[in-house]
C-alpha cells in the first residue's frame, strides 16, 4: 500500500503580513490574498486521488483546509501533532526578534520533537493523505527524509499555500514547497500500482 503525505502550508494569513509568529489557536485568519492562494492550491489538488485531508488546529490552517475541503469533497480531520512549532516566550512576536541558534535555547518547541510529531503523523495514515500544516513543521519532516538538523535546513523556504509532496514509505521527497504539481508527480500520486 503507498502512502503519500500531501503536505500544503496554509494561505497568507494576518500574521504573515505583520510579521508575527504565532501558534495560538484561534489568531490570525487568513487574508484575502491567502483565500486566493488557498484556492489556487485546492485546483492543483482536484487532481489527486486524495483520501483524507488533516489539519492543524490553528485557525490560518483550519480556513486553508476548508478551501480544500470544499473544492475536493473531502472532509477534514484536525490533527495536533501537525499544529505550529511551540513559540514559548516569543508567542505572538515579530519574526526580527527571534535570536539565531538552537530553538530550544530560547524556550521554543525543540527541532527534534517537531520532527518526531510530524512523523507520527505523516506514517501513521497509509494511502494518498493531504495535510494542511506550518512552514516549519513541514520543514522539519522534510529534514528528516533528507536527514538534515536544525541549522542544515534553516535555508529550505515554503511559500504560503505551496505544495510538498513526500513519498512516506520508499523516504523519497516528490515535490518541494511547490506551487503546482507536475503532471510526473500527479502521475506518481495516482498511479494504481505500488510505488
Amino acid at each position: 500500500m503507498k502512502q503519500i503525505a500531501i503536505l500544503i502550508r496554509h494561505g497568507e494569513s494576518e500574521s504573515n503580513i505583520r510579521g508575527l509568529i504565532s501558534e495560538d489557536i484561534e489568531g490570525f485568519p487568513l487574508t484575502d490574498n491567502g483565500r486566493k492562494q488557498a484556492t489556487r492550491t485546492a485546483q492543483e489538488l482536484i487532481k489527486v486521488k486524495a483520501q483524507m485531508i488533516l489539519s492543524s488546529p490553528v485557525l490560518r490552517a483550519r480556513e486553508t483546509a476548508s478551501i480544500i475541503s470544499h473544492a475536493t469533497n473531502i472532509e477534514i480531520t484536525i490533527d495536533h501533532n501537525i499544529r505550529e512549532s511551540g513559540l514559548g516566550p516569543y508567542n505572538n512576536k515579530h519574526f526580527k526578534l527571534i535570536p539565531g541558534g538552537k530553538r530550544e535555547d530560547f524556550g521554543f518547541e525543540p527541532y527534534d520533537k517537531i520532527k518526531e510529531r510530524m512523523m507520527q503523523s505523516l506514517t501513521k495514515h497509509t494511502g494518498i493523505n493531504i495535510f494542511v500544516s506550518h512552514e516549519l513543521p513541514i520543514k522539519a519532516a522534510v529534514s528528516k527524509i533528507l536527514n538534515l538538523g536544525e541549522e542544515e535546513s534553516r535555508g529550505l523556504k515554503l511559500g504560503n499555500a505551496s505544495i510538498t509532496v513526500i513519498d512516506i514509505k520508499n523516504e523519497v521527497i516528490l515535490s518541494l514547497g511547490s506551487l503546482e504539481l507536475t503532471p510526473q508527480v500527479i502521475s506518481i500520486i495516482n498511479e494504481d500500482s505500488d510505488l
